[in-house]
């Protein structure tokens, strides 16, 4: 589940329901990253509280061994969309709590005043530093797009990104109804 900012309550309930993973957008640095990735962990790891009724599936499963576990087996993804972010990157990545990230372009381009640009050659070249680095620490890069063409799922996979998610509701059914309506066009002329 991806929550949607950096917030500790919405984060607490988010992880009460137990999901297999969290994905935290909008990272400026090492330290939020850090105090992100606390809110996930127990103590003495982390900053989390008690309190993960559906987690355990309202006490069928062991609340104390899902205390001792249940954190460790959740994947932990931070979004690489602030140029802040890429420039604290090398120290991020070692962090042996963040299982990858999700690279934003969209936002990435707006952090260095290119809002739009996506594969525009600056930054490409921060979101190349970026996948150098979580590369090179062992990280798994994804990215999100709503195209769904070839050539844009293309170019992230040259990139290096190793898992996309691509497409929206909104956009299949608007190019569903497109088609639909071309071939009425075809058909009744």
């Amino acid at each position: 589940m991806r929550v949607p900012q950096n917030d500790l309550t919405y984060t607490k309930k988010v992880l009460e329901m137990g999901p297999d993973g969290i994905i935290f957008p909008m990272v400026h640095s090492a330290k939020e990253a850090e105090e992100l990735l606390s809110y996930t962990l127990y103590p003495p790891y982390g900053s989390r509280g008690c309190g993960p009724q559906r987690a355990v599936r309202y006490g069928i499963d062991d609340e104390l061994e899902y205390f001792k576990s249940g954190p460790f087996d959740l994947c932990r993804f931070l979004q690489i969309e602030c140029k802040t972010f890429v420039d604290e990157l090398e120290q991020i990545a070692d962090n042996p709590y963040i299982d990858g990230f999700i690279l934003g372009l969209a936002d990435l381009s707006g952090s260095i005043n290119q809002i739009g640009d996506f594969f525009g050659e600056d930054n490409l070249a921060l979101a190349k530093k970026a996948i150098d680095i979580a590369t090179k620490h062992g990280k798994i890069v994804g990215s999100a797009t709503l195209a769904s063409d070839e050539k844009t799922i293309g170019k992230l996979c040259d990139m290096g990104i190793k898992m996309i998610t691509c497409g929206a509701d909104f956009g299949y059914i608007v190019n569903g109804a497109r088609q639909t309506y071309e071939n009425l066009k075809k058909v009744l002329g």
